[in-house]
């Protein structure tokens, strides 16, 4: 969705995943702000989604771009998001090359589900091609090595986590992971793999919470646009 108004150039981005829709990259250039264009494009793109049939709008939010959200009616979900960025090349030596396999688009989709609490099957299928699922008994778990790099990953455990984000690094090598902060297992594996904490993003939420959403096993997100 695009709006031109006086000069100004105003951007945003809209998701529909099932009864759960995304709101990202609500942009505004610096020159236009302070007229109320960020509050204006957003409460529109809100529109649409409800109009589509979502029931929850969810997004992530900078600390300066809370109030502007509370303002249309969105609350804190008490969730924070952290951003990681590699300071180093990580020491895989260790490592053993990752068991992974390519996954069934219908597994795929079931474990994002379980974690996330949304069907975003009409998001993830067409990358099902690039999908990875942790291979071996106890194991769960998929990543999906998008085009320009890096990709989500999902994990029921510490180990499978491992595997695919180290599969990724070796094969898609990626600079930042941003994931749920409150999941401690992905704060320890991404400092051992020579990442640091260098932001944080609020999740919000307009409508009733999610049920079955899972951030423990969040490794990283799709995009802090779409979660």
């Amino acid at each position: 969705m695009h709006e031109a108004r006086e000069g100004a150039r105003v951007g945003s981005e809209r998701f529909i995943i099932g009864p759960a829709g995304w709101l990202g990259n609500v942009a505004v250039d610096d020159d236009a702000r302070g007229r109320g264009l960020d509050t204006a494009i957003s409460q529109t793109a809100v529109d649409c989604l409800r109009q589509a049939g979502v029931e929850t709008v969810l997004l992530t939010a900078t600390e300066s771009g809370q109030p502007v959200y509370e303002r249309l009616g969105f609350t804190d979900e008490g969730v924070s998001y952290g951003i990681w960025e590699q300071q180093q090349a990580p020491a895989l030596a260790g490592d053993r090359p990752a068991t992974v396999q390519p996954a069934d688009a219908d597994e795929i989709i079931r474990q994002d589900a379980e974690a996330t609490g949304e069907d975003r099957r009409s998001y993830l299928a067409p990358f099902a091609g690039r999908s990875r699922v942790a291979a071996g008994r106890g194991h769960a778990g998929y990543r999906v090595a998008l085009p320009w790099g890096g990709g989500p990953v999902i994990a029921a455990n510490p180990a499978s986590a491992r595997s695919l984000i180290v599969d990724m690094i070796r094969t898609s090598p990626v600079s930042r992971l941003a994931f749920p902060e409150m999941n401690a297992h992905g704060a320890a594996l991404a400092v051992s793999l020579g990442f640091r904490l260098a932001g944080r993003v609020r999740r919000m939420r307009l409508g009733p919470s999610v049920p079955g959403y899972r951030p423990g096993a969040i490794y990283n997100v799709f995009s802090l646009a779409v979660g």
